[in-house]
């Protein structure tokens, strides 16, 4: 998954888990999303007996949009780290530096569960202090 936002719901059906493609492109990791987007597939389908409605207009709105909302940036973060990966030189001189900095291997070792924290990978400013040990 790009930047984009994949639709995870048409007329008549829901996708979650796998199928809508919410594996984390960066750990590998998803049956948190998977189960996260299940309950949030019930809460849809719940408003589409209610309502008659199972249109994908309908479902885009009940289910897709409220999922995007909770998920959508972990996603895109994830997917800038997939990136940053495909530049070996830029992820061994970080690796490098986090193996001689307690302070920067702890802080490493945190983006993987604080998305504010991990969000500080996609800015040249979080190299460029690591360049400078700062």
């Amino acid at each position: 998954m790009g930047t984009e936002q994949l639709p995870v719901s048409g007329d008549n059906f829901i996708l979650t888990g796998d199928a809508a493609s919410l594996v984390d492109p960066f750990s590998g990791e998803g049956i948190g999303n998977a189960l996260y987007s299940g309950m949030l597939a019930a809460a849809a389908i719940e408003n589409c007996i209610k309502d008659n409605r199972y249109d994908a207009a309908f479902l885009k709105e009940a289910y897709d949009d409220v999922l995007y909302k909770r998920i959508g940036d972990e996603l895109r973060i994830s997917t800038t780290m997939q990136k940053l990966c495909r530049f070996p030189w830029l992820f061994n001189f970080v690796v490098n530096k986090a193996h001689k900095s307690k302070s920067l291997s702890n802080t490493i070792s945190c983006m993987f569960t604080d998305m504010d924290l991990r969000d500080q990978l996609r800015k040249p400013s979080f190299y460029f202090k690591i360049l400078f040990n700062r």
